[in-house]
């Protein structure tokens, strides 16, 4: 069983940006495992609400881009999702004071 750890909280501005640099071949991709409770995912109301949902648990903003995610687990409801997106528009809104 593979382990993981869950991001229980969104990355901030520096962490997003440290993990852009991390991130090389594949510029301005991020990946992390978040957590999500299926009630919200039903609730999310279709694909572009759930990847809003999963772009808010990762980054705090709706901004990541080319979502991706598989499974990796789950406790009890609640889902752990690894996330992975284009964040270059996140660290270019931070840029411009946005």
């Amino acid at each position: 069983m593979a382990k993981y750890e869950v991001l229980r909280k969104p990355l901030t501005e520096r962490e997003i940006e440290k993990a852009i640099r991390d991130s090389r071949p594949v510029d301005g991709f991020i990946s992390e495992v978040v957590a999500v409770r299926l009630g919200e995912v039903i609730e999310a109301g279709g694909l572009d609400g759930f990847f809003d949902l999963l772009s808010n648990r990762l980054t705090g903003t709706e901004l990541l881009m080319n979502i991706d995610y598989d499974m990796v687990g789950h406790k009890g409801d609640e889902l752990h999702l690894r996330v992975s997106g284009d964040a270059s528009q996140i660290v270019e809104a931070f840029g411009n004071g946005d």
